[in-house]
């Protein structure tokens, strides 16, 4: 499992468009924010303490709740809107927590650390999320992916980004310059080759 280290605000980028963000520490507790490109709006939950059998999953914004025999389905609202409801998931491992394109399901409980299996349509395969230690500063934040997917903290894949787009964007002039050729052929060389290709051009 890689285990990485986030203060609040930042954020875990997965192939696929999954974002799991650390939204806020507040008493001891991590809040992590799902957000993925079929999501409507970011899903905010804290795992909290478990026993051997049973976690419980806070979750921000609840705007309304259906149980069936393993999954619990919430309708969330916008957890920037300022709504301080939370609601207080009991689960074993198996059951599930499902949002509007996301779904996330008690992987495991181990030595009273909660494993949530991240599931959204984007991605094939699960997506381990747990959080192993929180301090005043920063929280360690264990992730399990497929290996198929990669996994970024946000501020390497944001100067990919940067740096793909600046590649991207190029004319033909800058190929010239690499080259060291000129675009029109220079005077007194009508002849050579390269005068005779610029003219077809």
């Amino acid at each position: 499992m890689l285990v990485l280290r986030r203060r609040a605000h930042e954020a875990i980028v997965f192939d696929g468009g999954l974002v799991v963000t650390l939204a806020d520490v507040v008493d001891h507790q991590a809040w992590l924010s799902f957000a993925a490109p079929s999501m409507p709006v970011p899903v905010v939950v804290a795992p909290l303490g478990a026993t051997a059998e049973r976690a419980c999953v806070a979750v921000r914004a609840p705007l309304e709740v259906r149980r069936d025999s393993r999954t619990t389905t919430v309708l969330v609202g916008d957890p920037g809107a300022g709504d301080d409801t939370v609601l207080l998931v009991n689960a074993s491992v198996g059951d599930r927590v499902a949002f509007d394109g996301l779904s996330l399901e008690v992987s495991s409980l181990d030595q009273g650390r909660v494993v949530l299996g991240a599931r959204v349509p984007e991605i094939s395969s699960p997506i381990g999320v747990s959080v192993f230690s929180v301090s005043a500063s920063e929280v360690k934040i264990g992730i399990a992916a497929p290996d198929d997917v990669r996994v970024y903290r946000e501020e390497v894949w944001l100067a990919m980004r940067s740096a793909n787009q600046e590649a991207a964007d190029w004319s033909a002039s800058d190929l010239a310059s690499l080259a060291g050729a000129p675009l029109t052929p220079a005077r007194g060389n009508e002849g050579s080759p390269l005068s005779r290709v610029c003219e077809r051009d």
